[in-house]
């Protein structure tokens, strides 16, 4: 990637499938155009004036319902994570550290920590002193950059979401607090996936909230209800302990056991999904006791309770993978048993969240 954000290159990088029908542009035919569009937005930052604004759980959202408008923030923010050699968190990826991390019977605890209104507490000044003040950027790339603070940071704290800047800015706002925490020499294993943090650590003395509170910016505060404390391997604990994470649930052996032995633990889909998932299929139940669409109905439940997978066409027909797969089983592949195939705990997961709704007033479907 050039070390400029906005050239012919980057603008076809921040192309995406979908963005046909989202934003009503022909890429197919006109993909040239959208690109030159794009070059000419760039050139004056006035652009993000226009934007929508919309509420959701008392969350401020930004939405730019023009094309070239979302590709010049797409290809900045591309641009800052190539610079910066961000490394955007994977999922899937923290998962299977964290499952390596919980085989090892040493005794250690687990902390979990969340920073509330994360997005909404951003300071803005380090952000500047890290992107406008330093000669990172390229001039044109700071001038739009020192404009979107402008007009959305105008108390000098808080980004607002759903931009494709944001993103990138936010993992920006938490490097120093991250290089902090895996240096400790107390931290086993360092998670952690936006604002959800996930600490292993030996030291069952360690004061975790001091070290945070150091490392945090002061900007920052935590969540109470999402904080727990989980100790493995000590004397006198209850068989098995759980905490979820990512959406997860993980129940582990957290006995003291022989430091040569594996410990065993379980990682299920955590309730709290679950739970989402069984409210959107009795409201797909719901919606056909009163429209009768048998077809949606199926469609809905698959998606909800199946797995597909979809061709790439169009934009990404390119990329190393012809399919994308998507489904329950594969969003949550890491479900795993100590006594049981990962498969089976995940199909048995999905045949339940069928099997637990309790659909009264609809005897026909029997």
């Amino acid at each position: 990637m050039s070390a400029s954000a906005f050239t012919e290159f980057s603008f076809k990088r921040a192309l995406k499938a979908g963005d046909s029908r989202r934003y009503d542009v022909k890429l197919k035919v006109d993909k040239d155009a959208a690109i030159e569009d794009a070059i000419f937005t760039s050139s004056d930052p006035n652009f993000l004036t226009q934007y929508d604004e919309v509420y959701r759980k008392g969350k401020r959202y930004v939405i730019y319902r023009d094309y070239s408008s979302v590709l010049v923030l797409r290809a900045l923010a591309n641009n800052i994570s190539y610079l910066l050699k961000l490394v955007n968190p994977d999922r899937d990826h923290l998962v299977k550290g964290i499952q390596q991390s919980l085989v090892d019977a040493t005794p250690m605890i687990v902390h979990r920590r969340d920073i509330a209104a994360f997005y909404e507490s951003i300071p803005i000044k380090p952000l500047q002193q890290a992107l406008l003040d330093a000669p990172i950027l390229t001039p044109n790339s700071r001038a739009i950059l020192a404009k979107f603070f402008e007009i959305h940071s105008t108390d000098g704290t808080g980004l607002p979401r759903g931009t494709p800047l944001s993103a990138v800015l936010a993992e920006v706002s938490i490097q120093h607090f991250d290089l902090r925490m895996q240096k400790h020499c107390d931290i086993y294993r360092y998670f952690r996936y936006s604002d959800d943090i996930l600490v292993f650590s030996h030291n069952l003395h360690l004061d975790f909230d001091k070290l945070v509170d150091e490392a945090l910016h002061p900007a920052f505060a935590l969540n109470d209800k999402k904080e727990s404390e989980t100790q493995l391997g000590y004397q006198k604990l209850p068989p098995t302990k759980s905490f979820e994470y990512l959406g997860y649930n993980f129940d582990i052996e957290s006995g003291q056991i022989p430091k040569y032995v594996k410990r065993d633990f379980s990682t299920t889909i955590s309730q709290t999904k679950l739970n989402k998932i069984k409210s959107r299929i009795y409201l797909s139940f719901n919606s056909f006791s009163k429209d009768g669409n048998f077809p949606l109905l199926i469609d809905r439940i698959k998606f909800l309770s199946g797995n597909y997978r979809i061709m790439r066409n169009r934009i990404n027909h390119k990329a190393p993978r012809k399919m994308v797969r998507a489904g329950i089983s594969f969003s949550y592949r890491r479900c795993h048993d100590a006594h049981e195939n990962r498969a089976l705990v995940t199909n048995k997961h999905c045949l339940s969240v069928c099997a637990e709704i309790k659909l009264s007033g609809i005897s026909w479907l029997s």
